[in-house]
């Protein structure tokens, strides 16, 4: 994305956060957003039609509001439409992604991604959520990697942070570890 999408893409992202906030709406506009998301992904000719320069305002207006009237709130409907008719449509899913930062933030919720060398079951899964919101002090929303290639134990990524307690990432550093003494001691003579 350019500067200036992303400048856009926060710019709308914030006022709806603003505008749902000031009228106790954060929750329902999310709640609202998501099938949007999800019929974005479904209905590719619904995407199409919205980001094609060859439907006009009023005819992308009248599409959004037969598929969503009554399905969403009228803040939510109204922002659409003006997205519509200021011909933002192509920014509609980052829009809608940044919304979604913006809760997760508003909530104190964390994406943290773990990677383990094999798949976990759903319970498994869940423990290690609960294991990680309980030291960390909010609340996480986990996405399980499985990668073979770290050989055990676990790499967990949050907020920019890497904790690498894999088998992998154990014997690299031992491994060093043993270099870096050997290189100090032949200078010792």
């Amino acid at each position: 994305m350019t500067k200036v999408t992303l400048r856009l893409t926060e710019t709308y992202a914030q006022a709806l956060f603003d505008l749902a906030a000031q009228d106790g709406l954060i929750d329902t506009v999310r709640d609202d957003l998501l099938p949007v998301l999800v019929l974005l992904d479904r209905e590719p000719d619904f995407d199409r039609v919205l980001s094609s320069p060859y439907f006009s305002g009023p005819d992308k207006l009248h599409l959004v509001r037969k598929v969503l009237s009554g399905q969403v709130t009228d803040l939510t409907m109204e922002f659409l439409a003006t997205l519509v008719r200021r011909r933002r449509t192509l920014l509609l899913r980052p829009i809608l992604r940044r919304y979604g930062q913006l809760w997760d933030q508003h909530h104190g919720l964390t994406d943290v991604g773990v990677t383990l060398a094999e798949p976990v079951d759903d319970a498994e899964a869940v423990r290690f959520a609960q294991d990680i919101a309980a030291a960390l002090g909010r609340p996480v929303r986990l996405k399980v990697d499985v990668d073979p290639a770290i050989l055990g134990g676990v790499m967990i990524r949050y907020d920019g942070h890497r904790v690498d307690n894999t088998l992998k990432g154990r014997l690299k550093r031992a491994t060093q570890q043993i270099l870096n003494q050997a290189k100090s001691r032949t200078y010792e003579i």
